[in-house]
């Protein structure tokens, strides 16, 4: 595996969260905001709870729900507690020891998502995946300005960059870039990607 840098998605691809984080919106915004809840998160599914929470509110109210009595900062500290107590406990994706082992044996390993970058850190501590990744970066860090960076700085070539997620916005950001792309999937888990085929 010819790769430079190895960038890793956090959620859906090293640990099980992505439906947890799904679940907390409808847990903090009452039921009748779950119509908006659902059509936000169908048009930006990958998007941070600092932007999508706001558009809840917005789309909820342009439909007519009284949402007077909801501060967009304070369901977004809610919206915060529920999730790191869940991730917290959400369970690692199998075999996610192994895979950054190996991949840290061949590349600098980062870990890039939409979750803030203390919670982020936090995370990775916490799971002693420290000595695997090089850095995290959180929000409000965007996923095309950290893969611009870690080209710029390992001097790499952007197909020598392989970005490994689960969701739109990973794969946005590595096309955006013309960097390789490893797509989890229920058929396509997190270990295939040592047998992975498009490996240069």
């Amino acid at each position: 595996m010819g790769y430079k840098v190895i960038v890793f998605d956090f959620d859906g691809t090293l640990v099980d969260t992505a439906s947890v984080k799904r679940d907390a919106f409808f847990e903090v915004l009452p039921k009748p905001c779950h119509a908006a809840v659902e059509s936000v998160l169908s048009a930006n599914p990958d998007g941070s709870r600092h932007a999508v929470i706001p558009s809840m509110l917005d789309e909820a109210r342009t439909c007519g729900v009284d949402v007077s009595g909801l501060d967009a900062e304070t369901v977004i500290a809610a919206y915060s507690d529920a999730v790191r107590q869940a991730v917290r406990q959400a369970p690692d994706v199998p075999g996610v020891h192994n895979v950054l082992g190996w991949a840290a044996g061949l590349a600098p390993v980062y870990v890039f998502s939409m979750t803030p970058a203390r919670e982020l850190s936090s995370a990775i501590s916490q799971r002693c995946w420290s000595g695997y990744v090089s850095q995290a970066f959180g929000y409000p860090a965007g996923k095309e300005d950290v893969l611009a960076s870690l080209i710029d700085r390992h001097c790499a070539q952007p197909e020598d960059v392989l970005v490994v997620g689960d969701g739109k916005s990973d794969h946005d950001a590595a096309a955006a870039h013309g960097c390789g792309f490893y797509q989890i999937s229920p058929n396509r888990p997190l270990d295939g990607i040592m047998n992975f085929g498009g490996a240069k």
